[in-house]
């Protein structure tokens, strides 16, 4: 019985012991399983691996963004500030916002549209020859119904040295595209005693569409190169060069609008945002690649973000902006309505401009907020892509309003495209590898760059 005993003994204890080996196996395995299962949660929350990157990349559609393009620039003035082009465009945009169940906010504001009913420019010196291709610039004054009549000038630049030696009271000038502003050039040559302007491009074939901003004082009209060749070898053989303007044009109150809608963050405790933006109006043009080409990326980011599930340590703010072409008025506008909590939180503004032409980028900043980490980030983008920079500065669109608010930002440009602002402006112009590049490094640079760079 002794030694029953003693046996029953041992087998219990033996029995005992494997019993609590196996629960602290059980308890070690369920710990590990919720640790991994937690680092899981957290890199999908801040961080997206090299392989995921290039899994939505792949996901970019040249179709979808040429669509986009098309849509927007399927007339001859596609997109005016003010007119129901713009306004057309501004519902598109809205309704693709809307169509990835993103909230979408209209921020309306007041402008003055500008749109020419009629145009005719002729010389009247020798027989009648029309011009037939001349064209008003946004704001210019409109001429009484019988039309002014002056001999012409040559003013090369239309600078102030040009004026030297140079007779222009009540005559047209002829004047080069280059080195200021048009509104600029009209002013003085309105303040010189000139009684119209005539602008002409020598690097652009057509006549160009531009904006003078404001109401100008006297008419001003762009011919194309050839024309203005033409009549600058007239006037070098000394011949008199009288020219006839007739110009009727409608000039009223409206409105525009910015389009805003937000991709939120996973993992965002601090509040912070990236905005991306694009101005969507166009001068008299179907404006293509200024800047259907940037509203379409901008959509295709948002796209791309929403249908994958993008992990990002950031909200990322879109913004569609009316009414840059007669003096970033939009984005003005929206700049100054932001609230002071709403400026703290920006680390950063992507400004997409012009970007489906070309087989260089511009990165470009304006004065104001310090930018120079951001443009090393997209050069440094850029080059991994394979894909060729240079750096200047720039004020002439939408990032340079953000950067005097304080917020970085950089304006992303594809080139060179010489046919901005002509009616060579079509889809037919757009390069479906370099809108897709374009797309893509917006995307790397929400993806990888800023959640490195800005912590």
């Amino acid at each position: 019985m002794q030694k029953s005993k003693q046996v029953l003994v041992i087998v219990l204890l033996v029995m005992v012991l494997m019993f609590s080996v196996s629960c602290t196996n059980a308890s070690n395995t369920a710990t590990t399983e919720t640790v991994g299962q937690n680092e899981k949660e957290t890199e999908n929350t801040n961080t997206n691996t090299n392989e995921n990157v290039s899994t939505i990349l792949a996901d970019i559609s040249s179709d979808k963004l040429i669509e986009t393009i098309k849509f927007l620039s399927s007339s001859d003035n596609a997109r005016v500030t003010g007119f129901e082009g713009e306004s057309g465009a501004a519902t598109y945009i809205a309704d693709q916002f809307k169509s990835l169940g993103m909230t979408t906010e209209e921020q309306s504001f007041p402008v003055k549209a500008y749109a020419a009913l009629n145009t005719a420019l002729e010389i009247v010196s020798t027989d009648s020859q029309p011009i037939e291709e001349a064209k008003a610039l946004s704001y210019s004054l409109g001429t009484t119904t019988e039309g002014i009549t002056a001999e012409l000038v040559d003013l090369g630049l239309g600078a102030n040295e040009d004026y030297v030696d140079k007779d222009v009271n009540g005559k047209f000038v002829l004047i080069s595209r280059g080195g200021e502003f048009f509104y600029l050039k009209a002013d003085r040559a309105a303040q010189k005693g000139a009684i119209g302007v005539i602008f002409y491009d020598p690097a652009s074939e057509g006549a160009i569409s531009a904006t003078l901003t404001h109401l100008s004082k006297i008419p001003a009209v762009s011919i194309a190169s050839a024309s203005a060749q033409n009549l600058k070898d007239k006037l070098a053989s000394g011949e008199v060069v009288t020219m006839k303007l007739d110009l009727d044009i409608v000039h009223k109150d409206a409105t525009s609008m910015n389009i805003s809608s937000v991709y939120p963050s996973a993992n965002n405790p601090e509040g912070k945002v990236v905005y991306v933006g694009a101005h969507y109006d166009g001068v008299d043009t179907p404006a293509a690649n200024d800047n259907a080409s940037g509203t379409s990326v901008i959509l295709e980011i948002a796209r791309i973000l929403n249908e994958n599930n993008v992990a990002l340590p950031f909200d990322v703010k879109f913004v569609a902006f009316g009414a840059e072409e007669i003096g970033l008025v939009g984005s003005n506008y929206y700049t100054n309505h932001m609230k002071t909590d709403e400026k703290k939180a920006a680390i950063a503004m992507l400004n997409f401009d012009m970007v489906g032409v070309g087989d260089t980028y511009e990165i470009s900043t304006a004065g104001g907020a310090d930018a120079s980490d951001l443009v090393a980030l997209a050069t440094d983008t850029l080059k991994q892509m394979g894909l060729t920079s240079t750096v200047s500065e720039k004020e002439n669109s939408d990032h340079t309003n953000f950067s005097y608010t304080g917020i970085p930002a950089i304006l992303i440009e594809a080139g060179p495209f010489h046919d901005y602002h002509t009616d060579k402006d079509t889809v037919e112009v757009i390069q479906s590898d370099v809108i897709k590049n374009s797309c893509e490094l917006g995307l790397k640079l929400l993806m990888e760059g800023l959640p490195k760079q800005f912590k």
